[in-house]
């Protein structure tokens, strides 16, 4: 039994009808194939998701893309290809082009009766509505002024289209719309080549940087370690410089356990008035110039700058408790 439009059941009853719900469907379909004034409407009205459905079905069917289609939401405007979801998605939340009704982008033939429509005619085709109405302003300035006449010939009238909106040019699609052409999507350009080549370059400079600034990290390790050495070496021969005979031999005691030794030395003065690191000596203090760390993370009395533990004061005179300074047993 085939049901008229008049007596088709509701949605939720198609599940219990199930001797008519192929005409039904078949039925739903040829509507929204043949009749595309679903796109005018809201996108949350239940007939537009339908028709949604069924154009996402006839793109894919007929795609020569693999997996992908032009999408035609108002967003997208035939540029960018998308796959099967991201189509639906877009027509969904975004609108699909109100204009287009004839799908030549997806697969749907572009030709009436056989023949092949001309520039002007697939021109109006595309850029009117239903009721023949321009689908903006823009487009129906040509078609009133130009693509109307009656009393034209045709190649008068292609002319005169041709000098509204531009004429054709290698690599577009005649009066199909704006946007980049089916080539320019799947063919790299020279321009595109020539990017891809410039940014090969750039990673093989990047590359050669990175090892270079490797080389450069290694160097620098040894150059400072170099120069630690010099200044050890340094320090000591300083030590060296200043040890006059006339200097005790001192061994330091440690301010924190007065029996544990810390440091050797030479005894260079107990004068308070003594400056040692631009600082006077005071009473109770002696200048020792230290010549060997026994312990050599032992903090210093009396830090400065840099100069904080007994190994940074090697081959430098430092002020240290005269009770913790003992005379040593070879002086």
């Amino acid at each position: 039994m085939i049901l008229s439009s008049a007596t088709w059941p509701r949605r939720s009853s198609v599940v219990h009808v199930c001797s008519t719900r192929y005409h039904f469907d078949l039925e739903l379909i040829r509507k929204i194939v043949m009749d595309r004034s679903w796109i005018q409407l809201p996108r949350n009205d239940p007939t537009y998701m339908e028709g949604v459905k069924e154009f996402i079905k006839f793109a894919f069917a007929n795609t020569i893309r693999g997996n992908k289609i032009l999408c035609p939401c108002n967003k997208c405007v035939h540029v960018k290809a998308v796959d099967r979801k991201e189509a639906e998605e877009h027509l969904l939340w975004n609108g699909m082009l109100k204009g287009y009704t004839k799908w030549y982008f997806h697969g749907e033939s572009v030709k009436r009766d056989g023949e092949e429509l001309s520039r002007v005619k697939k021109f109006k085709i595309t850029h009117t509505k239903k009721d023949g109405q321009p689908i903006d302003a823009a487009s129906g300035s040509p078609i009133t002024q130009h693509l109307e006449s009656s009393t034209s010939s045709m190649g008068a009238r292609h002319e005169v289209f041709s000098q509204v909106v531009g004429e054709e040019r290698r690599g577009r699609v005649q009066a199909d719309g704006l946007g980049a052409t089916p080539t320019e999507l799947l063919v790299p350009s020279s321009d595109c080549m020539e990017c891809r080549r410039q940014v090969e370059e750039a990673n093989k400079k990047i590359e050669m940087l990175e090892k270079k600034l490797a080389n450069v990290e290694d160097n620098c390790a040894q150059l400072t370690q170099q120069l630690n050495d010099f200044i050890s070496n340094y320090m000591a021969l300083q030590a060296q410089v200043h040890a006059t005979p006339s200097s005790p031999e001192v061994v330091l005691m440690s301010i924190a356990q007065h029996d544990v030794e810390v440091a050797r030395g030479l005894l260079k003065s107990q004068d308070p008035t003594t400056l040692v690191a631009g600082i006077r000596l005071g009473e109770g203090f002696s200048e020792i110039l230290l010549k060997v760390p026994v312990v050599k993370n032992e903090p210093l009395v009396r830090p400065y700058g840099q100069v904080i533990t007994i190994m940074d004061a090697l081959g430098a005179s430092v002020a240290w408790p005269s009770f913790l300074v003992k005379f040593s047993p070879r002086t």
